[in-house]
C-alpha cells in the first residue's frame, strides 16, 4: 500500500488598507517593478511565518511593504487559492493606517525594490488578477458589516 504523503497549504495574508477619500473609499496598493520592464499593482500580502498567527502577520507585511503601521478593521474571511501548482490558504483583513499617510510615496520594499505606494478606488479592477478575489472579498465584507 502506497504511503499518503502530509499535504501543508502555503499560509498566507492580504491587508486591504483603507481610508476615506472624496468619492468613496480608496484602497493602499503599490506599484511593484516586474523584471522585464512595466510593474503591476497589488496591494500588501505575504506569507505568515513559522509561529506567527495571521493577525501579526498581516501587520507585519503591511509595515514590511509600505512602511504603514496600520490595524485591523474587519476579518473578511479566508480564501483556498492554487497558484503555480501551489496550494495556498489565505486570511483577508480590512485595515486602517495608524498615522496620517501621504497620497503617493516611495518605499523600499521588503523585496529590496524600490515600490511606489498609492491610493486607488476601494475595487478590484485597480489590481493585477491574482488579487481581485481578495478586494472582492472585502468588498462583500466591508458591505455586510455597512448593513448591520
Amino acid at each position: 500500500m502506497a504511503q499518503q504523503r502530509e499535504f501543508k497549504p502555503v499560509l498566507k495574508v492580504t491587508a486591504l488598507v483603507l481610508r476615506s477619500g472624496q468619492d468613496g473609499d480608496e484602497l493602499l496598493v503599490f506599484d511593484h517593478p516586474l523584471q522585464e520592464g512595466g510593474s503591476m499593482v497589488q496591494v500588501p500580502a505575504g506569507t505568515i511565518e513559522p509561529g506567527e498567527e495571521p493577525e501579526d502577520a498581516v501587520v507585519r507585511e503591511l509595515l514590511e511593504e509600505t512602511g504603514v503601521r496600520g490595524e485591523i478593521t474587519l476579518f473578511a474571511g479566508k480564501l483556498h487559492e492554487v497558484y503555480k501548482s501551489q496550494y495556498r490558504r489565505r486570511w483577508v483583513y480590512l485595515m486602517k493606517p495608524l498615522h496620517e499617510v501621504e497620497d503617493q510615496w516611495p518605499h523600499s520594499c521588503d523585496c529590496g525594490m524600490p515600490v511606489t505606494c498609492r491610493w486607488v478606488p476601494f475595487n478590484p479592477t485597480e489590481v493585477v488578477d491574482l488579487q481581485k478575489p481578495w478586494v472582492e472579498l472585502g468588498l462583500t465584507a466591508q458591505n455586510e458589516a455597512d448593513k448591520s
